[in-house]
């Protein structure tokens, strides 16, 4: 509620934990000494209200800058110093204009709404990037028999959540603890942020930014998170023309983009986002000293490349949502642990591109390293492709014995 200037009071306190308590089917009166001691421990205080909201951002985003920030960042090395922040993708969405003919009359399909959240965390010299991914399906076909590319949640809104968000955080600090690390990592204060109070980090220190700031002090919105955008459409643009070149159909390529293609296209652009842009975004957003550069020289190059008509179409997510506004209901089943996983409700692909068996893998790679003649690092690619198919082939070929034969026959 404070996350939309809400006023909230004790009285409104009181009264949505007994709604809350009425749904889970407790005997549960809050009292005035609850409220206290649930104020006490949720770190809640009573605050007098003043200023507008639209001149204060910009004066508080500066002040923290300028009087909080140094001290926190004193005891901590560059690349120590981390930011997180999610991103709505609507993975299978193409651009929706195209360059015709005067007289013509283009027409087109509305833009493909399925999506997935991306949590990204990275350091303020890049060196050391992830990114999380939150869809709808826990058990999508597509995943079949494979690898993720990246790690993978789903519930059934596809957003972000303090369960989950809280389990990546622990995640984190493991991994920071086998590499003797201590980071400093800055997230904006929405409602799935939140950490459960029994959880202790030893290697994390969280620090919140401060409300309605985000869009001038976080490094990720400076500039980090367009340019994974950018790679992205460039992907998605290049497998539609590839696509359409081989004869396939615009709807036959939008069911080819499942989950599995959408994810391995994102740790494919994330990976491609370079070090400088992360420092650059970090120096803009006033976490590192530096010159800023006015313009992400990545980022013109593929607009020019994919044309500057589409550019609305790298942030056509802009005012999407990732952390949702819980209802009572969602409330409770987080609180029960009782969170709803939606069954596999993902588009089976088309029946145009069957997997293919054995022999016709074996000719595909053959065709394609006749193709990559004159490229020494794809050809060793192939070959280690061609050694899994052959390894494959191997263990499905089992070797007959004499009792098989008579299987079947009154011996």
């Amino acid at each position: 509620m404070r996350s939309k200037e809400a006023t909230i009071s004790g009285p409104i306190i009181m009264q949505k934990a007994k709604d809350l308590a009425h749904i889970m089917n407790i005997d549960f009166v809050p009292t005035i000494g609850w409220l206290e001691r649930w104020k006490k421990r949720e770190n809640i205080h009573f605050k007098k209200l003043h200023g507008e909201k639209n001149s204060a951002n910009t004066v508080a985003a500066s002040e923290w800058i300028k009087n909080i920030l140094p001290e926190m960042l004193k005891n901590y090395s560059e690349d120590d110093i981390y930011n997180a922040d999610e991103t709505a993708l609507l993975y299978k969405a193409l651009p929706g204009g195209t360059l015709a003919n005067r007289s013509d009359q283009p027409s087109g399909s509305k833009i493909s709404k399925d999506r997935i959240t991306l949590l990204f965390i990275t350091n303020s010299t890049g060196s050391d990037k992830y990114v999380f991914s939150v869809g709808k399906s826990s058990n999508s076909r597509c995943f079949k028999g494979k690898n993720l590319p990246v790690n993978y949640s789903a519930n059934k809104k596809a957003w972000m959540t303090s369960i989950l968000w809280t389990e990546i955080i622990k995640e984190l600090d493991l991994k920071f603890q086998k590499k003797t690390k201590n980071i400093l990592l800055f997230i904006d204060n929405a409602a799935c942020h939140k950490i459960s109070d029994d959880v202790t980090l030893k290697n994390i220190r969280i620090e919140y930014l401060p409300p309605n700031t985000t869009s001038i002090i976080q490094p990720l919105d400076q500039g980090i998170i367009r340019s994974f955008k950018c790679f992205y459409r460039k992907l998605i643009i290049s497998k539609q023309l590839l696509h359409l070149e081989c004869s396939g159909t615009l709807e036959n390529f939008s069911k080819k983009i499942d989950v599995f293609e959408a994810l391995s296209m994102v740790k494919n652009a994330w990976s491609t986002v370079t070090t400088e842009t992360v420092k650059n975004c970090f120096r803009k957003a006033g976490f590192v000293t530096g010159e800023v550069l006015e313009t992400v020289e990545e980022e013109d190059s593929i607009l020019n490349e994919i044309g500057n008509e589409i550019e609305h179409f790298i942030e056509i997510e802009k005012d999407l949502e990732c952390c949702e506004d819980l209802t009572e209901e969602e409330i409770v089943e987080q609180v029960i642990g009782r969170e709803a996983v939606i069954e596999n409700e993902e588009i089976e692909m088309d029946e145009a591109f069957p997997k293919p068996t054995v022999k016709e893998a074996y000719k595909l790679i053959c065709q394609l390293k006749d193709f990559f003649s004159d490229n020494f690092e794809a050809r060793n690619l192939l070959n280690e492709l061609e050694n899994k198919i052959a390894h494959t082939n191997l263990k499905k070929m089992t070797q007959s014995q004499i009792k098989d034969y008579f299987k079947g026959h009154n011996v």
